[in-house]
């Protein structure tokens, strides 16, 4: 008995958090889209020759994003289809027909029946713990949409997967050769005095002939291409 009360407080606690915590994850991807659009147009698009590299890059950049944003938008304010939003006549009909489908001998009644909503529960249709409502062809709740994806929404949700593929690969083949050439760190190798005779400290200076070769970007510029091709990268990978 112990154990069963352990385990639903543990589920309720993750419930709580998981509520808790969705609106906190989509500010957090926001600012992720946010980062990527910025270093794309402050670091990225200056290196690029000319306006006929410029145009069709941004072009095909900006639609990506538009789809990204709008997909995601509409998944995380679209109502995923509540069975407490459909007219109780279509409910109870539904209710009927499947009850009349059942077997009478297979004890099915809890599967067309909420106990938690009180409301006749259509067929695919499941009662989701942290909205605590049932949702019409629910697939799963997303943490990352601070809402359930099913019937009304999940085509917004698989849209929003297939941008998010194409404008991450799309940032990450732009950027490779610029976050290379941020990566590359080469001195000039000092000459062989210098280094024998130079004081020894922690903080350790590049003598004059040692000098770091010249790079495109500035120590600003370089941290947000790396956080941000790093990113585009970690994103592809874990939802391609």
């Amino acid at each position: 008995m112990g154990e069963k009360k352990f385990l639903k407080l543990f589920v309720g606690m993750g419930r709580s958090i998981t509520k808790v915590l969705g609106p906190a994850l989509s500010v957090f991807a926001l600012f992720i889209i946010g980062g990527i659009t910025y270093t794309y147009f402050t670091v990225i698009s200056p290196t690029y020759k000319s306006n006929w590299e410029w145009i069709p890059l941004t072009a095909i950049g900006v639609s990506f994003l538009f789809g990204i944003l709008f997909n995601y938008l509409m998944c995380i304010f679209t109502k995923p289809g509540y069975t407490s939003d459909l007219p109780r006549e279509e409910l109870d009909d539904n209710y009927q027909l499947q009850q009349s489908l059942n077997d009478p001998e297979n004890n099915s009644q809890h599967k067309i029946w909420c106990k938690k909503c009180q409301l006749p529960k259509p067929k695919r249709a499941h009662h989701c713990s942290v909205c605590q409502k049932c949702v019409l062809r629910m697939d799963h709740h997303c943490p990352w949409v601070s809402n359930c994806v099913g019937f009304a929404n999940y085509r917004y949700f698989v849209l929003f997967l297939v941008y998010v593929c194409l404008g991450t690969l799309f940032f990450s083949i732009v950027s490779f050769a610029s976050f290379i050439q941020a990566i590359k760190i080469e001195y000039k190798v000092p000459p062989i005095h210098q280094l024998l005779f130079s004081t020894g400290t922690n903080n350790v200076n590049i003598p004059e002939n040692g000098e770091k070769i010249p790079f495109q970007f500035n120590a600003t510029q370089r941290n947000y291409l790396i956080m941000s091709f790093m990113s585009s990268v970690s994103v592809f990978v874990s939802i391609g």
